[in-house]
């Protein structure tokens, strides 16, 4: 959070056997975001994290991704400054 000039940065992890995501503590700053955000029968991630790899906005989210399992999501929002760009 602090390297992006963001208000705050948390992760989501992938529960598989209850179909969500969950917050994951310890997060960086305050967020009113929900504890667990619930998988429907669209499975396209952006639906879940509109800023899913986009740049150009004050958000900002990163699949995290494991022997080509999404497991989580990063999630950064709130930049004070400008927005996210490529770099």
């Amino acid at each position: 959070g602090k390297g992006t000039n963001a208000d705050f940065a948390c992760i989501y992890l992938y529960n598989e056997k209850e179909n969500c995501f969950v917050f994951q503590p310890p997060s960086y700053g305050k967020m009113e975001l929900p504890y667990r955000i619930t998988i429907e029968e669209d499975y396209e991630l952006s639906k879940y994290f509109p800023f899913l790899e986009k740049t150009g906005g004050n958000q900002l989210s990163f699949p995290l991704v494991s022997e080509l399992r999404t497991i989580g999501v990063l999630y950064v929002g709130n930049k004070r400054e400008a927005v996210f760009t490529e770099n």
